[in-house]
């Protein structure tokens, strides 16, 4: 069985994810509550070169939607892996759920105060996909990692005989 990291090794490793964590925080409300929508100085050239890709062969699915979409997939990746790296490694389930709730929260914001921006229940899932994929990059990093330690314990052990 691997061993417990140490009080001293754990705020070692997770005093750096609290302040990067604080970073994107601060980063994560600029976009979010920024009075109009971030992409949309460039939506109009964003539009102009998905029309000539399409035009040369990139499929129609591929559209501002689509990349709109991905942009906050990817957005809440790092809140996934953040949180999950913060919490005990059976508990990374968590930090998707913190990704649900956070995305609520800043699209009931926008709703109620911000009339610039649109709330929407698709940004919702697709937030909350990114935090889950950011949890579940670490949940399999540690998995691999206790994985990789049994394995060595369990040759370590058949070496010695």
């Amino acid at each position: 069985m691997p061993k417990e990291p140490t009080s001293r090794s754990r705020a070692f490793i997770y005093q750096p994810a609290v302040w990067l964590l604080g970073g994107y925080a601060i980063a994560l409300d600029l976009i979010a509550f920024w009075p109009s929508p971030v992409d949309q100085p460039a939506s109009g050239t964003l539009s102009e070169v998905l029309a000539s890709l399409h035009h040369a062969g990139l499929p129609r699915w591929i559209n501002y939607s689509f990349i709109e979409g991905m942009a906050n997939v990817l957005l809440f990746i790092p809140l996934g892996l953040l949180v999950a790296w913060l919490l005990p490694r059976s508990r990374w389930w968590k930090a998707a759920f913190v990704g649900l709730v956070t995305s609520n929260v800043i699209e009931m914001c926008q709703l109620l105060f911000l009339g610039g921006r649109v709330a929407s229940v698709r940004d919702i899932m697709v937030n909350t996909v990114g935090a889950l994929l950011g949890a579940g990059a670490v949940a399999l990093y540690r998995y691999r990692a206790e994985l990789n330690n049994r394995i060595r314990t369990a040759l370590g052990s058949i070496h010695d005989r």
